[in-house]
């Protein structure tokens, strides 16, 4: 039975009632959305939709539950635990992203959006907004104004170039000189790096404050580089669970045609690359823990599972292009990274737009300059247990610059009060950045904000 018809299965309607559905624009929108062709090869947010929204639409007035979605939708055992699968809330995350990409590219003059909101399964049908005049600061939470934070940074040189733009398409003879580069390059500035960003001497990062009374043990995540590369070309994203699987990349690549370029993909796969400016963010992570207490380790993110997540405090670097467990938290954060699979055009999406911002960011040029954003978000893991910080840059110099940012930067009084706060549970900051091609950015702003309490 195909997986959309068992979103149906718990559904016994009239026919009347059918056809009140059948007229319904919520429901004629739903069906242009699971008709997208961003949901073509995702089966399951197809499923999990088309479940949720007839659920939303007959108006029970009940929760819809985790357990109902994971049975009735995915096709789940009766005797299914969510506190040992997770597989409803990574694909409830992955669908909320599809649906911001929907609205933004093939949906966009759609009147009526569809959005999930955080700690729900339940959609929502909502009026397309409409754009708003964009003003640099807002106070979120305090309503006051908040401050530009000009932060002066080193120029540093960089030969990657801005995500916004597609990797082309790479020929299977260069697969290997590539390999070899990423790899080699990492394994030699993990072994000599001196520290690139050159935290304080004693000086504790304040983003750092509230996870020193989770533990004293950080883990710091590495991005994969292979895996962005495998996912440009292949021109499709891979979830967590399917990165890390034993079978990972074999069955991503089955409709893989050129023996050679398989083969090199294969290769790509079983390797552990990373970029020399991300490892060097690492590293200096690890040295401004060390002020605080806390002891840094370094983890390649193929090597982490779900459950590390669960426990402890973690720093995760790099996109979710490169870093796949960033994705597991988007329905934790406000500001979005939505990527176009038609023209890779990369947006942080506004979910809950407040007055005076805008409901999409798009990095772009203006003169000589790149306009880039940065989504910086400090939240609890899995478990309750420790922190979880997230570094979601729209470029590899947004990131590297956010990094310092934290790392050297002061954050305005009113989020430090915020940090040291006792009922403290999360924060969320948007920057944007500007910088030459090829350079860092040299200074940041604060867009917005979102702070969290018990």
């Amino acid at each position: 039975m195909p997986i959309e018809d068992l979103s149906l299965a718990s559904f016994s309607k009239s026919a009347s009632e059918e056809d009140a559905l059948a007229h319904d624009e919520r429901w004629l929108l739903t069906q242009r959305i699971v008709r997208s062709k961003g949901f073509q090869r995702a089966a399951q947010l197809r499923a999990i939709l088309l479940y949720a929204s007839r659920f939303a639409i007959a108006g029970a007035g009940e929760p819809l539950r985790e357990d109902d979605l994971a049975r009735e939708a995915l096709g789940r055992r009766a005797d299914f635990d969510p506190a040992y699968d997770n597989i409803v809330r990574v694909q409830v995350s992955h669908l909320r992203r599809k649906l911001a990409e929907y609205f933004t590219e093939e949906g966009k003059h759609e009147a009526m959006v569809v959005h999930i909101p955080k700690g729900s399964y339940l959609p929502h049908f909502e009026p397309m907004p409409q754009e708003e005049k964009p003003i640099s600061h807002v106070d979120l939470d305090l309503h006051a104004p908040l401050p530009v934070l000009h932060h002066t940074l080193e120029e540093a040189t960089t030969t990657s170039k801005p995500a916004g733009n597609p990797v082309p398409r790479i020929f299977p003879s260069f697969m290997w000189a590539t390999c070899a580069v990423l790899l080699v390059g990492a394994v030699v500035f993990l072994t000599l790096h001196k520290g690139m960003v050159r935290p304080g001497q004693g000086s504790v990062p304040k983003i750092l404050l509230p996870m020193i009374e989770q533990g004293t043990e950080v883990s710091i995540v590495l991005p994969d580089t292979s895996l962005m590369v495998i996912q440009q070309i292949l021109n499709s994203e891979i979830a967590p669970l399917e990165y890390i699987s034993t079978d990972f990349p074999r069955t991503q690549l089955e409709k893989i045609t050129d023996p050679q370029l398989r083969e090199a993909l294969m290769f790509l796969g079983t390797k552990k690359t990373t970029s020399f400016r991300e490892a060097g963010i690492a590293m200096d992570w690890v040295e401004s823990l060390k002020p605080a207490g806390l002891h840094g380790v370094l983890r390649y993110a193929r090597d982490l599972h779900v459950r590390d997540l669960g426990e402890g405090n973690v720093v995760l670097i790099g996109s979710r292009r490169s870093n796949p467990w960033m994705s597991m938290f988007t329905s934790r954060t406000n500001f979005q990274f939505a990527e176009s699979s038609e023209s890779h055009r990369y947006t942080f999406i506004n979910t809950k737009p407040l007055p005076g911002e805008e409901s999409q960011y798009r990095p772009h040029r203006v003169e000589n300059q790149d306009i880039n954003y940065v989504d910086i978000a400090l939240v609890r893991n899995f478990g309750e247990k420790g922190f979880v910080l997230l570094i979601d840059g729209s470029d590899t110099q947004a990131n590297e610059s956010a990094a310092r940012f934290l790392l050297q930067g002061k954050l305005p009084a009113v989020l430090e009060e915020q940090l040291a706060s006792k009922d403290f549970r999360g924060l969320e900051i948007f920057l944007r950045g500007a910088h030459l091609e090829s350079e860092s950015n040299s200074t940041f702003e604060i867009v917005a904000y979102r702070v969290s309490h018990l």
